[in-house]
């Protein structure tokens, strides 16, 4: 299963960013070519590609295929090959190793997993504002007249250093290679077609009557609770105390433990999320990782993290394991940690 997870993985977050642009592409900064690439985002194109993927130990290969709407991805590797389709709605990934087929509603569009549109947009809103960015030139890329941009993170980030190369003429990135430690992790597409003849099936999968099929419902297993419900499950739980909660649920953890969240409001405006489940977490799992900071909260060490827009503040109390991210605009690091030094029995 773990190809499967490895490939279900590069099938939602591939590097392709799909857009469409005409015009004059002469004479671009670094700058401009990131807001061009940003701004097709919403416009998804009708392609056929082709990629490797090298990360380190896991090396795959892509082909895709979208109509703007609906998308196919197959992937493989030496532990084995997937298939997944996005169509009306729905995500379908047949991993043929172990012939398993897994499916989704995932809603009106092509999932609510990033898209590669997303992915991406995600990654260049962060290093505009962590990186030092600059042009390195113009180079051929499948066939294809690129920017290519070099991005030189200022002080560590989860991203590292990253390189993009950018289709001249659909701001689609055709390469992508980032480094992180010594880590290094490559994305190029060897083929790609902007006007590609989709057959009538193109994104219909076959199932074998004899696969194993598992249907996921993503809401299933959310549900509502009281305050006194969540302290019945968590005696230990601490709460804000005067402070507004627009709603509490309780969902399954990863390990089977309930995982609860508290979402707060402010003056009937978001403020922050505060989830928290039971710590089984080991040494190894709450070791500091690069780009976390340590701090203090309610007595005990804390993580702190920063990406572009994305916070998360991660610490553990009387046995349990909160995880606290704004959900409102301009609230900073220090009034994170000031909220959770706050939360009481």
């Amino acid at each position: 299963m773990k190809f499967l997870k490895t490939a279900s993985l590069v099938l939602a977050a591939s590097v392709a960013l799909g857009a469409c642009s005409e015009g004059d592409v002469s004479n671009f900064s670094p700058e401009q070519v990131i807001e061009n690439a940003l701004e097709q985002t919403e416009k998804a194109p009708s392609y056929y590609g082709e990629a490797t993927m090298d990360m380190g130990d896991v090396k795959l290969t892509l082909k895709e295929w979208t109509d703007g709407k609906n998308r196919r991805a197959e992937v493989s590797s030496d532990e084995g090959e997937a298939i997944t389709v996005f169509k009306d709605g729905v995500m379908t990934t047949y991993d043929k190793t172990n012939n398993k087929v897994i499916t989704m509603d995932t809603g009106d569009t092509m999932g609510n997993l990033p898209s590669p549109q997303e992915t991406a947009e995600n990654i260049l809103h962060v290093i505009k504002d962590t990186h030092d960015v600059k042009m390195v030139g113009e180079e051929k890329v499948a066939g294809r007249a690129t920017y290519h941009i070099q991005a030189i993170e200022k002080k560590e980030t989860l991203f590292g250093n990253q390189d993009f190369w950018v289709d001249k003429e659909t701001w689609v990135i055709l390469k992508a290679e980032s480094q992180m430690g010594d880590a290094v992790s490559k994305t190029v597409y060897t083929k790609f077609d902007t006007k590609p003849k989709l057959a009538a099936d193109t994104f219909e999968l076959a199932i074998p009557k004899d696969a194993t099929v598992e249907v996921i419902d993503a809401d299933a297993n959310e549900v509502d609770l009281t305050e006194a419900e969540a302290k019945a499950l968590y005696p230990e739980l601490r709460t804000a105390k005067g402070v507004e909660v627009a709603s509490i649920s309780k969902m399954d953890g990863l390990k089977g433990e309930p995982e609860i969240t508290f979402e707060y409001q402010q003056d009937g405006h978001d403020f922050v999320s505060v989830s928290l489940f039971k710590d089984t977490l080991t040494e190894e799992e709450t070791k500091l990782e690069k780009g976390e900071e340590q701090v203090e909260v309610l007595g005990e060490q804390a993580t702190y993290e920063k990406i572009g827009d994305f916070q998360l503040l991660n610490f553990a109390k009387d046995g349990l394991r909160y995880s606290i991210m704004p959900t409102g605009d301009g609230i900073t690091k220090e009034q994170l940690i000031d909220f959770a030094n706050k939360l009481e029995k």
